[in-house]
């Protein structure tokens, strides 16, 4: 009686009408993991109906007082997407990465291109459209693979892990395939086209951090790239078979912007402000003003164009110290660090001078 009384609550609001999402779980033993499950269930549904009707109150919830018809429904799967969620890919990744000490493997890190601006320039519904169509073609194309899974790691991001089963060869030419096949995915709506950036690591002890790397280094390509040609299919992907080849693209490195990222601005300050307590030293706090307002007025794309002029300037006159380090610590927040070489007076008129040259 509480669930269907639940059910009926609904408001509506400048043409948009909400109501809740119900799942129940009742019997000995019951857990909120089962009624999160019984509840995304019926999100699942819902989501999948078309919105020229009206969701009856009696569709909005289930009350299981038998935990086997909950157990039918995996809740590591969303829903909507039909891969399986991010507690699911966090779990299994451990596995993975300790077979692939012995395995030849592949990770492969995916996002949707223009996804933001498809989310803006449309709405959301759209966006979950867009992800259920990517996800369908991931899941459907991944099956080449025999024993891959894919998931939805979150966000517009996709993950797929496999192994070889023992052919070497057929299986990087599989891993190869499956890559040009993903990049030929792409749709469009309301004059935004998506599609997808794929890095892939494939070989012995290869770790997802390695894919995305490869994939991060896809996108910053890409972004640099003029909105008045189309991006080829065989430009949306790289398949690494040589780790030595990963290694050369610094995954503590933005793309975008070229600077360090906050996880090692963060690892490296222990460090400098331990020499800091015996050295000149000089710590530059920066970020840009009337950002927000130009991210609000313009388009997100603006936005990253300036983070990556602001940054190419910031690397070109850091380097008037030496040793110097330049970080993108976040938004639109820069971080310079430095110390003294030995002339302390020196090092005093070349901080005023990059302050002066900053400004």
């Amino acid at each position: 009686y509480v669930a269907e009384q639940l059910s009926q609550i609904e408001n509506e609001k400048n043409g948009v009408e909400y109501f809740l999402h119900i799942g129940v779980a009742c019997y000995l033993n019951a857990t909120f993991k089962q009624a999160d499950s019984i509840e995304k269930k019926i999100k699942a549904t819902i989501s999948r109906e078309l919105n020229d009707r009206r969701i009856e109150p009696k569709e909005r919830y289930a009350v299981d007082f038998d935990p086997k018809l909950t157990s039918t429904y995996d809740a590591d799967l969303i829903g909507f997407t039909g891969l399986y969620n991010q507690k699911k890919f966090k779990a299994d990744k451990s596995d993975w990465e300790l077979k692939a000490l012995r395995t030849l493997s592949a990770a492969f890190a995916i996002d949707i291109a223009n996804f933001k601006e498809l989310n803006d320039k449309t709405s959301f519904d759209e966006g979950d459209t867009a992800l259920e169509f990517v996800a369908l073609q991931i899941k459907k194309v991944a099956q080449i693979l025999p024993g891959a899974k894919a998931y939805h790691s979150g966000g517009d991001e996709f993950k797929v892990m496999a192994h070889s089963q023992g052919n070497d060869e057929e299986f990087k030419d599989k891993v190869k395939y499956v890559a040009e096949q993903l990049s030929q995915i792409e749709n469009e709506k309301n004059g935004v086209e998506y599609f997808l950036h794929i890095g892939v690591a494939c070989y012995l002890n290869a770790t997802f951090k390695q894919a995305d790397s490869i994939e991060k280094k896809i996108k910053a390509t890409i972004s640099r790239e003029l909105n008045d040609r189309r991006i080829e299919p065989k430009e949306r992907y790289a398949v690494d078979f040589d780790p030595k080849l990963t290694s050369t693209y610094d995954a503590d490195l933005i793309g975008f912007t070229g600077l360090y990222n906050q996880k090692k601005f963060k690892a490296d300050k222990s460090d400098w402000e331990l020499k800091a307590l015996r050295t000149l030293s000089a710590a530059f706090a920066i970020d840009i003003a009337n950002f927000k307002e130009l991210n609000d007025k313009t388009s997100f794309d603006e936005g990253d164009t300036a983070l990556e002029f602001v940054a190419l300037q910031i690397k070109k006159v850091a380097q008037i110290l030496p040793g110097a380090k330049a970080y993108h610590s976040g938004g639109d927040e820069f971080k310079v660090m430095a110390h003294s070489q030995g002339n302390d007076e020196e090092f005093k008129d070349k901080v005023k001078y990059v302050a002066e040259q900053l400004s």
